[in-house]
């Protein structure tokens, strides 16, 4: 009968190696698990109410510095919070071009490959007609792009908040394709909003006042836009 050694210099270094493999794979899968899209800003703010500003007659209802200006300080008013918006966003605001995406990406603002994550995104909205199901697919897109995880994320919810208010800005089967394009500026306006950094300091007392007021713009916005297939070019 053969004797065996026991090697307790092997069994350390087996162990250690075993322990440290194990390490790094919980590592691995804890990190995947952060990198997922979190809907606690929409879960937090979609039962309350978010005010739409309405333009004055003397004003242009387009899109404008002027417009937004104005809208801008009356959202501030209502939620006594001091949302700000970079001023290269105020000046894309008076482009009157059906390819707005192109526009951000000229402007450096957002890459061909956001544009193209954009643009997947509406294919599947327009082919489901269910922006949660949209929303699943861009997370896949994005996750696999190596993107900016935690931008689209609040991406995502500002999309979600915006279609709570309004649901016919996000319903292919309501919507004359001739209009849809508006579709493709609502949400890349919404994630330049989100990219270039939308500023907004909140009354303390309300935290949650500055996702609805950053809603409140996205869908005044989209108001503006209602019409943008009568708009001149």
């Amino acid at each position: 009968m053969k004797k065996f050694k026991f090697n307790l210099l092997g069994v350390l270094v087996l162990f250690v190696t075993a322990s440290t493999f194990i390490a790094c794979n919980n590592d691995d899968l804890g990190a995947k698990e952060k990198m997922q899209f979190d809907y606690s800003l929409y879960e937090s703010a979609k039962n309350s109410g978010v005010f739409t500003p309405t333009l004055p007659e003397n004003m242009s209802q387009r899109i404008s510095v002027e417009s937004s200006e104005y809208i801008i300080e009356s959202i501030n008013t209502y939620y006594d919070t001091n949302l700000v918006l970079d001023s290269e966003l105020l000046n894309i605001n008076e482009l009157k071009s059906d390819d707005y995406k192109q526009k951000f990406v000229d402007l450096g603002v957002i890459t061909s490959s956001d544009v193209e994550l954009l643009n997947l995104l509406e294919a599947d909205l327009i082919e489901h007609n269910d922006l949660d199901l949209a929303l699943e697919n861009l997370e896949i897109n994005v996750l696999n792009s190596g993107k900016n995880v935690l931008m689209y994320s609040e991406f995502s919810n500002y999309l979600k908040l915006a279609e709570n208010k309004e649901p016919i800005f996000f319903d292919s089967s309501k919507r004359a394709m001739g209009s849809w394009g508006c579709f493709g500026a609502i949400v890349a306006h919404t994630l330049v909003s989100v990219a270039v950094g939308v500023s907004c300091v909140p009354n303390p007392a309300t935290p949650i006042a500055c996702p609805l007021a950053v809603t409140s713009w996205i869908v005044s916005y989209a108001n503006m836009l209602n019409a943008c297939s009568d708009n001149p070019k």
